[in-house]
């Protein structure tokens, strides 16, 4: 009677022991599961289309292999993509992989989801062209990524380039995503980009003159109205509108200086100065 008892003192001992570690290991997923939702409410909204994977915030980010594989734009032109784009997975193997071109700047533009599109052609035939894009790190999605310090490192080297573009060779980091094709500037046939963009390199020589933004003259500085730089995605706002010193990092400028010095205006609307 004593030996039942004590193999059943020692059962409900193991069982307690059990039941204490699904419970841990639940609050465990639970505790991870909420801290990344309460990252990804992060940032102001931006984009819509496949957004997720576009920020590296999608369910397989944990999948991504970073260490870069070197490629050309023609080999990653040449790719098949897959029959199925879903909006918060990827498509493996190319989705998973970062890579590292070597191509030239065909030119670039701050697009209305504060992406800089960026346009690029394979070294031995510029024909061949394709969209690498940085997303801002003040985005939803974005700023949960982990990277946001490295888009905006690669969002500066852009943004401190002389217009117009002049011929360049740059590095390009990034991981692979298969896009909706919609009539963008420079797209790939099969809607490969680099998406987004961890790094971009100025090819030792090939970086073009630095230029100082010459100052409004003095008739302008009268007439100009004074806009809300934000020095993060190198857009300026006008007053009244959403942002107007409403964005973490920025300063004031009127808006022909900001102009010249290569700030855009939101959603490609100036503000009206007299120097346009």
């Amino acid at each position: 009677m004593r030996s039942r008892a004590t193999r059943l003192v020692i059962l409900l001992t193991l069982v307690s022991a059990v039941l204490g570690l699904v419970l841990s290991e639940r609050a465990a997923i639970h505790s991870l599961a909420a801290s990344r939702q309460a990252a990804a409410t992060c940032g102001v909204y931006c984009g819509t289309q496949r957004w997720s994977v576009k920020t590296l915030s999608d369910a397989d980010r944990d999948k991504v292999h970073f260490a870069p594989s070197e490629v050309t734009v023609g080999w990653l032109a040449s790719q098949k993509p897959p029959a199925h784009l879903l909006a918060n997975r990827r498509a493996a193997p190319i989705e998973t992989q970062t890579y590292k071109i070597r191509a030239l700047l065909v030119g670039y533009k701050l697009e209305k989801d504060e992406d800089f599109h960026v346009v690029v052609a394979d070294i031995e035939n510029p024909s061949e062209t394709m969209i690498v894009e940085i997303p801002s790190p003040d985005c939803v999605g974005a700023c949960a990524s982990g990277h946001g310090e490295e888009f905006q490192k690669a969002r500066e080297v852009i943004m401190g380039l002389p217009e117009p573009v002049s011929p360049v060779t740059i590095v390009v980091t990034g991981v692979g995503f298969f896009d909706f094709l919609h009539g963008q500037t420079g797209a790939a046939p099969n809607g490969i980009e680099l998406h987004p963009v961890l790094k971009i390199e100025l090819e030792s020589g090939s970086a073009p003159p630095s230029v100082s933004a010459p100052r409004a003259s003095a008739e302008e500085e009268k007439n100009e109205v004074k806009v809300w730089v934000n020095t993060r995605t190198g857009v300026y706002h006008c007053p009244g509108s959403r942002w107007y010193s409403g964005t973490k990092q920025g300063k004031y400028m009127g808006e022909c200086e900001a102009k010249k010095a290569g700030y855009r205006p939101a959603n490609g609307l100036p503000c009206a100065s007299s120097c346009f």
